[in-house]
This record gives structure tokens, C-alpha cells and sequence, in this order.
């Protein structure tokens, strides 16, 4: 099921399996932590030259989710957002 570009989320059996776009492979590959159990985030916040707008809070919300999702599948997540 692809939520959106360069996310994917793949069910199969009880195991879900994240993929994301690996632009220096120009593929999807499976996502696996760099520690087994522990992910870390850091999101850059919004750049804001004019008028906030829609756009700005979907980077705020779709990372979150997936923050969320992260957790959900039993990880540590360290998630750090420059503001």
C-alpha cells in the first residue's frame, strides 16, 4: 500500500515491513535501524519566508505519524525537530 512517495507499508502475515526510497539506489529497500530496537529522527522544521500555509503542517504531521508508527511497532524512538 503506498501512502506516499517514498513510503511504503507492506503487510505480510503478523510482521509488517517498512520500505523507503533509497535515492542513491533508486529503489525501495526495507528500512532496518541502524541499532536493532532504537530509531533516532531529526525533521527539520518549517522554513517560513512568507505566509504559513497547509503545507507546512503536513511535514509537522506526517512525521509524527510515523514517529507514532514506530513506536506502535516497538522501537525506541529519539525524535528531534528543529523549530
Amino acid at each position: 500500500m503506498c501512502i506516499w512517495r517514498g513510503f511504503t507499508v507492506e503487510s505480510s502475515g503478523t510482521m509488517a515491513h517498512m520500505q523507503v526510497h533509497n535515492t542513491l539506489e533508486r529503489a525501495s529497500v526495507p528500512f532496518v535501524p541502524a541499532v536493532a530496537g532504537r530509531v533516532t529522527m531529526y525533521v527539520c522544521g518549517p522554513t517560513v519566508q512568507s505566509e504559513p500555509h497547509l503545507g507546512h503542517g503536513r511535514s509537522a504531521v506526517s512525521f509524527d505519524v510515523l514517529r507514532r508508527y514506530l513506536e506502535w511497532l516497538g522501537n525506541d524512538v529519539v525524535f528531534v525537530r528543529n523549530v
